[in-house]
């Protein structure tokens, strides 16, 4: 077990990752509430498992609307968007 200062450290990189991934944990839950697996999803999406396994390892920053939008889609979810003010130690991108 970690303690100290390895935990610490450890902690704060599952949580920054966690913060990064936010959306595709989402979109990971739905796909596995759904009943489908990646090759199921891919074959809904007319693409490669493989491709689905890319997009589940990403970062929220690396997808695409598109890619959001047809992952959603594909399991029963519809896309919505708000826009709000962006608050003091907002990422810019």
């Amino acid at each position: 077990m970690l303690r100290g200062t390895g935990y610490r450290r450890v902690a704060a990189a599952v949580k920054a990752l966690s913060a990064q991934t936010q959306l595709v944990d989402q979109l990971i839950l739905a796909r596995v509430a759904a009943g489908l697996t990646q090759a199921q999803l891919a074959a809904r999406l007319k693409c490669s498992q493989s491709r689905i396994s890319k997009l589940e390892d990403s970062r929220d920053v690396d997808l695409t609307i598109g890619d959001i939008q047809d992952y959603a889609g594909a399991v029963g979810l519809k896309l919505g968007a708000r826009l709000r003010t962006a608050r003091k130690g907002d990422s810019a991108s």
